[in-house]
């Protein structure tokens, strides 16, 4: 019963989305405007003509969301009230607050959702053997995704122990960089390139470790997937990760590749530690739940929506 309507704005920037987006809002009339990633400069004329409040969700650090003259805007917006930031992390709030120069009750703090029913189906047997442990990483092919670490560093564990197999989930610009790397390396038979499929949750069930070593993060999706799933997870402490990955998982810092080889032996050698860090993940994720963040932007949208 909820009318989509798709702007179809092609790669870049463009007055054409401006028109469309502005066109949009006065035949909709919204009381409230949710933006996420660039698409609030696009509703920006209609929001200031129709006096109606941008809430913006902050995906990512602030200091890499935007730069120059679009930070100078939401500054702008954020200071006069037009527009409120909404953190998906406690770590993304506070740093909102630093870049911006705004007081916490200026920010909204909602974390990232995730559909724990869906995720949390153990029905599924894995269809290797138990002596097989299958590491799974999922993301887009991009370098702040730091594939190419990752691949490097499971050369290391695979030559300590053969049982060992690495799953990508995911494309992106550099798929031949990461082809070339895992044939470079020799690990064709120990890698696969699944690609971007559409049950993400079968993959995760039939996978003992996820694996993500990003060079930033705001609070990743995919990590609250995979703890849905019952995974313990191994990555980078980077943004908000440290926020949802302590006692269920292994944090490493950033560059630190030997520190990444360390927590992939330490999980692909201990079964009890997989299923207890694995258990933990479960507890944890309850509070991402979708039912109970949709009820937070549902009062999100009551407080400042022009009604």
């Amino acid at each position: 019963g909820i009318d989509i309507v798709y702007l179809n704005k092609e790669a870049g920037p463009s007055i054409n989305a401006i028109i469309k987006a502005t066109r949009t809002g006065i035949e909709f009339k919204p009381d409230i405007i949710h933006t996420h990633l660039s698409s609030f400069f696009y509703m920006i004329p209609y929001a200031i003509m129709d006096n109606v409040k941008i809430v913006h969700t902050v995906h990512s650090r602030p200091i890499y969301e935007a730069k120059g003259i679009r930070r100078s805007i939401l500054k702008y917006f954020y200071k006069k009230k037009l527009s409120t930031p909404v953190a998906i992390s406690d770590l993304i709030g506070k740093e909102i607050s630093e870049v911006y120069k705004l007081n916490s009750e200026s920010i909204e703090v909602i974390y990232n959702p995730v559909s724990i029913k869906k995720f949390s189906n153990q029905s599924i047997e894995k269809p290797n053997d138990n002596k097989t442990i299958t590491f799974i990483n999922v993301a887009r092919f991009v370098d702040l995704k730091n594939h190419i670490e990752l691949i490097k560093a499971f050369k290391e564990v695979n030559e300590r122990n053969k049982n060992t197999r690495l799953l990508l989930l995911g494309d992106g610009p550099l798929r031949n960089k990461i082809e070339s790397k895992i044939k470079e390396l020799n690990l064709e038979s120990s890698i696969e390139l699944k690609g971007n499929v559409p049950n993400v949750e079968y993959y995760l069930a039939v996978s003992d470790v996820f694996v993500l070593p990003s060079t930033y993060e705001g609070l990743p999706l995919t990590i609250l997937e995979a703890m849905a799933a019952g995974l313990p997870i191994i990555a980078t402490s980077v943004g908000g990760v440290p926020d949802i990955v302590s006692n269920n998982g292994i944090l490493t810092e950033l560059g630190d590749n030997e520190s990444l080889v360390s927590a992939m032996i330490e999980l692909a050698n201990n079964n009890e530690l997989r299923y207890t860090m694995g258990e933990i993940s479960i507890r944890k994720v309850q509070k991402y739940d979708i039912s109970k963040v949709t009820l937070k932007y549902e009062e999100l949208y009551k407080k400042y929506a022009k009604i």
